[in-house]
């Protein structure tokens, strides 16, 4: 396994128990109603992401071995492309459901720092779908 597939195995498990962890927040547990519980929990979403850049760090040490071939920079524009039309699906999707007379009142009794968290997972989605689209296409290659 190379440094590229290893880092992007990091990123996956980090993006994805953000994502999971925002997005459970955000639409089945309770919602936290005062907003210094929210910013509560981005502080734990930020150091979560700092503890997952260190240990793509760590484990990726620059010193070894090839830094990138014409196959890894391939991998990562088709990811970027990837991760690119699943965040314009999501903003699309989004729009139009905000954009509904259904859905105007519900939206108006989240506080502020409930979009901004939703945001936050909309990028964390992003960035797993980018970062799995990168293992698998390292696994593939391996193969």
């Amino acid at each position: 396994m190379n440094k590229h597939e290893k880092f992007a195995w990091i990123r996956f498990a980090m993006t994805a128990l953000i994502f999971a962890f925002l997005f459970g927040k955000l639409f089945f547990f309770d919602l936290p109603v005062e907003v210094t519980e929210w910013e509560e929990i981005y502080d734990n979403i930020s150091d979560l992401f700092l503890v997952s850049m260190f240990a793509g760090a760590v484990l990726t040490r620059p010193g070894k071995g090839v830094v990138a071939d014409e196959r890894d920079r391939a991998i990562s524009a088709s990811a970027a492309r990837s991760a690119l039309a699943a965040l314009t699906l999501i903003i699309v999707v989004s729009g139009a459901i905000i954009g509904m007379d259904a859905y105007a009142d519900l939206l108006t009794t989240y506080p502020a720092a409930w979009f901004k968290h939703y945001l936050i997972a909309c990028l964390a989605f992003a960035w797993a779908i980018e970062s799995s689209v990168c293992v698998f296409q390292h696994w593939r290659d391996r193969r």
